[in-house]
């Protein structure tokens, strides 16, 4: 297996869905932690990619996740998975793009109207968590998406002077294009993954603009 920088995750080679994928998801002890503290906000579970920076520019993936049947407080963590970029040295700061599975059209039953219009989720951790941004900026930081866990979905982010843009299977989830909110400078890119969830990536591409 190529050489990963795991953090709080467990990584495996797989075939899912009939494409070879990396998988990841939490540790044991992890999960438990986010289980078990009551003031935790948002995780830092995630694969970092060696020798692998981004300022901006585009990054296409194929990301696919599903609930692992671990126990978490929040039902829209389950499902979560996608890309944080611009990690900072600290391995705390950094952008995050992700999708939240479980609220797409294409699960059934269908979740509710209210998240239907939060699958796709922008944050910057540690200070802008996803719930700070939706209690002081409501709706602007995430989108509704025609996507569904157990299957795969085409994500495309470009970032252009410091201005966010995603795509979802060729739909621009136009709720989204924003100013990043973390800090201006190159970092690393990883895969990342959320509580009780079972994530999977392939066909990662990365464009410098």
């Amino acid at each position: 297996m190529q050489h990963y920088l795991s953090r709080n995750v467990n990584i495996q080679n797989s075939v899912y869905l009939g494409r070879n994928a990396l998988k990841i998801s939490y540790t044991n002890d992890y999960q438990k932690l986010v289980d078990e503290d009551t003031n935790f906000i948002q995780g830092s579970g995630y694969v970092e990619l060696p020798l692998t920076t981004f300022y901006q520019g585009t990054i296409d993936v194929d990301i696919a996740a599903e609930r692992n049947g671990k126990r978490t407080k929040d039902p829209e963590r389950a499902g979560a998975a996608g890309l944080a970029f611009r990690i900072q040295s600290n391995y705390d700061q950094y952008e995050l793009v992700y999708l939240r599975t479980t609220n797409g059209p294409f699960n059934f039953p269908p979740p509710s109207i209210e998240r239907l219009g939060r699958a796709v989720q922008y944050a910057s951790p540690p200070e802008w968590t996803s719930n700070k941004l939706r209690n002081q900026y409501p709706g602007r930081f995430e989108a509704p998406a025609k996507i569904g866990q157990g299957r795969w979905n085409h994500v495309r982010i470009d970032v252009r002077n410091n201005t966010l843009t995603v795509y979802v299977d060729g739909h621009p989830a136009s709720s989204i294009q924003t100013n990043l909110l973390g800090l201006d400078a190159r970092g690393s890119l990883a895969y990342w993954v959320d509580a009780g969830t079972n994530a999977y990536f392939t066909n990662l591409k990365i464009i410098e603009a």
